[in-house]
C-alpha cells in the first residue's frame, strides 16, 4: 500500500481536533447510531418472521439515520480505508502498466 496516502489518519486528526470541545461526543454518537440500526433492523427481521412478509418494508430511514449518527466515528473511517487500499491498487496498477510499456 502507498504510505504516502493515509485518509484515515488524516480524518481521525480531524475530527479529534473538532470534538476536543466535548470529549466522549463521538462514541456517544457513534452508540446511540449503531442502536438505531440494530433496534430497527431487528424489529424489522422480528416483524418479518412473526407476519411471514407482512411487516412492511426496510426501515431503510432508520438505517441512515443511524448511519449518519455513526459516520463520524465508524463509517468515514471505513470508506476512507476502502478508497485508500482501491487507490493503492490503481497506483500499483498504473506503475506495473507503465513498467511494461516501458520494457
Amino acid at each position: 500500500m502507498n504510505s504516502n496516502l493515509n485518509l484515515v489518519t488524516a480524518w481521525n486528526t480531524l475530527w479529534t481536533q473538532l470534538t476536543a470541545w466535548a470529549p466522549g461526543l463521538g462514541t456517544f454518537l457513534a452508540v446511540v447510531g449503531m442502536l438505531v440500526i440494530v433496534i430497527f433492523v431487528g424489529k424489522w427481521g422480528w416483524d418479518k418472521r412473526r407476519n411471514s412478509g407482512g411487516a412492511g418494508g426496510f426501515p431503510v430511514m432508520a438505517v441512515i439515520f443511524g448511519l449518519l449518527l455513526a459516520g463520524p466515528t465508524i463509517v468515514i473511517p471505513v470508506v476512507l480505508s476502502i478508497l485508500q487500499v482501491l487507490f493503492a491498487i490503481v497506483v500499483s496498477a498504473i506503475g506495473w502498466f507503465t513498467s511494461t510499456i516501458k520494457s
